[in-house]
């Protein structure tokens, strides 16, 4: 027993994340835990008790390696369908639940071990602690009765809202502050490019039924948007790959972009990705980005002159509803509340006060930032603008002090998929899920833009310590 405790000390100091002797105790916890669960296991053995002792054991993993994350946080969020159910129609999944939990670990450690929150001095933290500061004010402020004859959502719905916002500006703030070494965004591009790959290739191929196997709510409109951006960029920039892969992986952003095409009644899925494509293509060289936007214009005009014409037209209703939608949002609903809002979810119930084209019906308005004025006003729409030119600014000045190909071709794909998000923002709620549209379910998609753009942190750290 002597000789047994030295070695622990030695293994697990005192300036640990956990002092030795409560290393001790938490293994035979563990130990006493397995050998619990075992027995529980063989006499009930349910999905949830799987789970359990799954993600149990996956904790003190991530205790030990915090970025190891990456791996069941995107596999989880293309592949992984189970849910918890709430009693409505939004359903937890499984990204809102790992995002939470590792934003939870990481708050744990920050008490335990440093004692203080603590984040990485960059221009960009301002702004996204400012967007949560708002949209917690919102949400108490929310609690009052704006109108006389209508209430607030169910409080489930506004709690909802609130963990929509604050999940996306901490999946940015996770992987801004916790990723110290550029091997693990890497392994995020290449995991993600991988996955996406399969899944347009898939629906080439299969149609819709590759839906048995990627998730729905994955293939949202960020989706899309990321996977041309990068493969793209890592194409076109990153010389540290073999020909063969840059070859490979410009093939996989055409066949995006063909796909994208290919289902073109869905604008939310094309018009951002090409967006995003020819910002890329821009920054790179802006002859080439503007000689190549011209020839495919030239293209549709010759070969399909009737294209955008017969986009407008499908669409007109579409277009006429979501601008009289945007008028009643903007000019009669937030005047009750123009600074903070009427909180997260709230005006979705204050809409049928309303008629729309003659009805009383509750609606959304189908656009990311009159959602963002309705749910957390003028002050919270500033610090998204504040937010999103700190990240335009810092991926500018980053895409000519970068020293490797692969973090420029990351730099210069984040610039120009921020582009092509802030594109998709005006078809829908695709950067921040409103709960009665995309919903719960469309985080799944709309987290990857918020974990990349957090790489652009980990870049700008890097580089000041080269410096």
């Amino acid at each position: 027993m002597k000789q047994f405790l030295p070695s622990l000390r030695q293994r697990y100091p005192r300036n640990s994340f956990l002092s030795w002797d409560t290393r001790v105790l938490l293994r035979l916890a563990v130990i006493l835990a397995v050998l619990l669960g075992s027995y529980i296991l063989g006499q009930h053995a349910t999905k949830m008790w799987i789970i359990l002792i799954i993600g149990g054991i996956g904790v003190l993993i991530l205790l030990r390696t915090p970025m190891l994350a990456i791996f069941p946080l995107i596999l989880g969020t293309f592949l992984v369908k189970w849910e918890i159910g709430t009693g409505t129609q939004s359903s937890i999944n499984v990204t809102i639940i790992m995002i939470a939990g590792i934003l939870g670990l990481w708050l744990l450690e920050m008490l335990v071990q440093e004692r203080r929150i603590s984040l990485y001095h960059s221009r960009v933290m301002p702004p996204v602690i400012g967007l949560c500061t708002v949209v917690v004010l919102s949400f108490l402020i929310g609690q009052l009765p704006w109108f006389a004859f209508a209430t607030q959502v169910s409080l489930s719905a506004q709690l909802g809202g609130v963990i929509l916002f604050l999940l996306s500006a901490g999946a940015f703030l996770w992987v801004a502050n916790r990723v110290i070494d550029i091997k693990w965004l890497k392994w995020m591009v290449w995991l993600f490019l991988g996955l996406g790959i399969f899944y347009i290739v898939g629906s080439l191929l299969v149609g819709d039924r590759i839906g048995l196997i990627i998730v729905p709510g994955t293939t949202g409109s960020v989706l899309w948007i990321w996977m041309v951006a990068i493969s793209s960029s890592q194409a076109l920039l990153n010389k540290e790959l073999k020909p063969g892969m840059r070859i490979l992986i410009g093939l996989a952003c055409g066949l995006t972009l063909l796909a994208g095409w290919l289902n073109r009644q869905w604008a939310s899925g094309w018009v951002p990705a090409f967006v995003a494509f020819f910002a890329v293509i821009s920054i790179i060289n802006w002859r080439t980005g503007i000689l190549i936007f011209g020839t495919m214009l030239v293209i549709f005009i010759v070969f399909d002159p009737n294209t955008v014409t017969q986009l407008f037209v499908n669409d007109q209703y579409s277009i006429f509803t979501r601008q009289e939608a945007w008028k009643i949002v903007l000019v009669e609903i937030v005047k009750a509340s123009p600074l903070l809002g009427l909180g997260p979810a709230n005006y979705y119930n204050y809409t049928s006060l309303f008629p729309i084209l003659g009805y009383s019906i509750r609606f959304n308005s189908h656009n990311q930032f009159v959602d963002l004025i309705a749910q957390i006003g003028i002050l919270g729409f500033a610090m998204f603008l504040w937010l999103v030119g700190e990240i335009f600014w810092l991926g500018w000045q980053l895409k000519d002090r970068v020293s490797s190909a692969f973090e420029r071709a990351y730099v210069v794909g984040a610039i120009g998929a921020l582009a092509g998000m802030l594109v998709s923002g005006m078809f829908g709620d695709w950067l921040i899920p409103f709960v009665y549209n995309i919903g719960l379910n469309g985080f799944r998609a709309s987290v990857f833009g918020w974990l990349f753009l957090g790489g652009l942190v980990v870049i700008e750290r890097l580089a000041d310590q080269q410096k």
